[in-house]
């Protein structure tokens, strides 16, 4: 048998006049519902089901928020793609559908659900979760692996670090949206592995914390600069965090300041090596 990788995305229909949080809990209970009892069990021993990691993620556009699941389903099996593109798709589909219309729900069967099999950037979409380039709204793996920086803005909208970003520049409106985001996903976790799918794959049992997550640094770490929110937010506009993070990789204090003195930034820094 091989194993093969399968991304599946499940989203529901709904209209700009509902809050997030509703739509993201009817999200939920489909899903809940669709992986578990007696259909449940039987298509995962037809299709060999190792594990899942499932991804919430949420954008807003002229539709109001639009929450959807990304879910990687690992297979141990011997079909071939056309076969999981086709029959698996569209089993996933009928359920789907089902599942939806016990909590009054509907989605359009062509979108709501799409089955992609997915090869060598698994790990990459995964880190990328939560860290999309802001000026690419809706990022997603379909993008990343098949369309490349896919300029997406005009179909899917804002990702919630664009509502933030755009709340910070003082475009006040988006703050109102940003917090509708912040309670729809209050204690959602972002990203969840099925049950023993990380010892499978040789990585620690139980997942680190944030604050664990914060405090892990490589053995060469080195602290290169700090700079204040207005100042971050500064270097986005301008379209320069780019050329910063390139500079910081290479641990170069004086072309960082070379830098900030050829753009003209009118900003103090302090030299920490200088700091006894």
């Amino acid at each position: 048998m091989n194993m093969r990788c399968v991304l599946v995305t499940y989203t529901v229909q709904h209209d700009a006049s509902e809050r997030l949080i509703t739509v993201r809990r009817a999200l939920q209970d489909a899903y809940t519902f669709m992986w578990s009892g007696r259909w449940a069990d039987d298509f995962s021993d037809v299709w060999d089901i190792v594990g899942t990691i499932k991804a919430l993620e949420d954008t807003y556009g002229r539709n109001g928020f639009h929450p959807h699941f990304h879910s990687l389903m690992f297979l141990e099996t011997g079909e071939d793609t056309v076969a999981l593109e086709g029959r698996f798709r569209d089993a996933l589909k009928a359920r789907w559908q089902k599942s939806l219309e016990k909590y009054g729900r509907y989605a359009k069967w062509d979108v709501g659900v799409t089955v992609k099999v997915v090869y060598s950037d698994i790990a990459e979409y995964v880190d990328k979760l939560g860290h999309e380039p802001l000026d690419e709204p809706g990022w997603d793996i379909t993008h990343e692996i098949a369309k490349g920086p896919s300029k997406m803005g005009k179909v899917h909208g804002y990702t919630p670090n664009q509502l933030l970003l755009e709340s910070y520049r003082g475009q006040f409106v988006f703050e109102k949206i940003w917090l509708e985001h912040v309670e729809g996903t209050w204690k959602c976790k972002q990203i969840r592995w099925s049950e023993g799918l990380r010892e499978l794959a040789g990585l620690d049992v139980n997942e680190p914390g944030e604050q664990e997550m914060a405090e892990i640094l490589p053995d060469n770490y080195e602290f290169f600069a700090s700079f204040t929110h207005t100042m971050w937010a500064f270097f986005l506009d301008q379209n320069v965090t780019g050329e910063i993070l390139q500079i910081a990789g290479r641990g170069d204090i004086e072309a960082l300041w070379e830098f900030f003195e050829k753009m003209k930034f009118k900003f103090e820094f302090v030299d920490l090596r200088r700091l006894s």
